[in-house]
């Protein structure tokens, strides 16, 4: 299903490469300080961002992008 969510997106070299999704932009930008400090910020860019994905809720329940929608 379509919806709109708070995703931590990972940029490698200035190319979407991987997305979470967030419960609100706090949770994000929290997961997004973590991420900054113990990688490697050379070639990998985070950003926190409100985007319209398509979700899934996988069997534990926990909520998973399979796709974000570029507009």
């Amino acid at each position: 299903m379509v919806e709109v969510v708070f995703a931590l997106l990972m940029y490698m070299n200035g190319k979407l490469e991987g997305y979470s999704p967030k419960a609100n932009v706090a949770d994000c930008l929290e997961q997004k300080r973590k991420v900054e400090r113990d990688g490697n910020s050379n070639v990998t860019s985070w950003t926190c961002k409100e985007v319209k994905a398509i979700v899934e809720v996988d069997k534990h329940g926990v909520k998973r992008i399979k796709e974000v929608k570029q507009d």
